[in-house]
């Protein structure tokens, strides 16, 4: 007798339970696979998909591993705000599973990388910023170096995923109510510009005072 292909496998869970239980009890039966996904992501993929697009179709997901073994299973709504509660309501539902982590939200990560969108590459180094605000509502401004009107939207691609990095999904969707990208001018610290890797405690302090 042959094995159940995943849709059969998903419609058995899905007269059962609820969509978030069904992910969750598919997950934690399948860690084996889904610790592969280096070796095997189009299956893994293919497989979690499955599963979680029946939870909200417009959920994504990261899988990734620490320096000390533990893997990491973030639940991303890729930016939409909209999606963000369905993000809240799956990782609160998450069972403990030993040697894994689950995030909600793409967290922050090391800035020390280069982002290449088609024939452009882009790094930390590369931007600086300056946060305004437009009658209470806050702006942040960033100002690439090599930034022109030819390559501007790979350039404007590119540190939207250095900004991810820098600021987690969670905080760049809700901190700014505008975020605007301009070349960088000439003496950027003298027109009273930031480099980029301070950003991220600059939002801490400056976002704990307005709040306070």
């Amino acid at each position: 007798m042959s094995a159940p292909t995943i849709e059969q496998s998903y419609a058995v869970h899905r007269q059962e339970t609820s969509p978030i239980d069904q992910f969750w009890a598919w997950f934690k039966e399948n860690t084996d696979l889904l610790a592969s996904f280096e070796d095997r992501g189009e299956q893994v993929v293919e497989e979690v998909e499955t599963y979680l697009k029946a939870v909200h179709e417009d959920l994504t997901f990261e899988l990734g591993q620490d320096d000390d073994g533990t893997f990491e299973f973030v639940i991303s709504a890729d930016g939409v705000r909209r999606v963000f509660p369905e993000v809240t309501k799956l990782a609160k539902c998450a069972p403990t599973i030993e040697g894994w982590r689950v995030t909600a939200f793409r967290p922050r990560r090391d800035l020390k990388v280069a982002v290449r969108f088609m024939d452009q590459e882009l790094k930390g180094d590369h931007i600086w910023y300056a946060i305004e605000y437009d009658d209470e509502v806050p702006v942040l401004c960033l100002l690439i170096d090599g930034m022109t009107e030819e390559n501007s939207r790979q350039m404007i691609a590119a540190s939207f995923v250095l900004l991810d990095m820098a600021l987690g999904e969670y905080d760049v969707a809700t901190k700014f109510g505008v975020i605007e990208h301009y070349p960088l001018p000439p003496q950027p610290k003298e027109n009273g510009l930031k480099p980029f890797q301070m950003l991220p405690s600059d939002v801490d302090m400056q976002f704990r005072t307005v709040l306070h």
